[in-house]
C-alpha cells in the first residue's frame, strides 16, 4: 500500500511495508540496518508489534531523513536487545566480527 507523506512524496505506509514483508529482501545477510518489517521477520513477530516497540522506545532504532520518517533498526542493536531481553550475561563489548552469522552469534552479543 502506498500513500503520500506530508510533503506529497509517495512511499509505503507502515501497513504497506508490512504487507510486503514476505517479499522483503536485503542485499546481504550482514546488512547493518534493517527495516522494521525485516526486524519483525527476524524476531518472528508482527509488523504492528515491531512498530509499537519502536514507538515505545523499546526496540533500538534510528530515524533518518529530514522529518525522521525513515526508521531503521541497527542489526547489532537488535542482537544486543535480544540478548538483554533473554537475560544473556555480558560476554564482550563491540559488534560481532564481520562475517559472523547474522543473529546466529546471538549468545555472544551483549550490551
Amino acid at each position: 500500500m502506498q500513500d503520500k507523506d506530508e510533503n506529497g512524496v509517495w512511499g509505503l505506509t507502515h501497513a504497506g511495508a508490512c504487507e510486503m514483508r514476505g517479499r522483503v529482501t536485503t542485499a546481504s545477510d550482514t546488512a547493518l540496518l534493517l527495516t522494521v518489517p525485516q526486524a519483525a521477520e527476524l524476531l518472528q513477530i508482527s509488523c504492528d508489534l515491531a512498530y509499537q516497540l519502536v514507538a515505545r522506545g523499546e526496540l533500538p532504532h534510528i530515524r533518518l531523513g529530514m522529518a525522521g520518517r525513515v526508521i531503521r533498526v541497527p542489526r547489532f542493536g537488535l542482537e544486543q536487545w535480544i540478548a538483554r531481553e533473554a537475560g544473556v550475561p555480558a560476554a564482550r563489548d563491540g559488534p560481532p566480527a564481520r562475517g559472523s552469522a547474522a543473529l546466529g552469534g546471538l549468545i555472544c552479543v551483549t550490551h
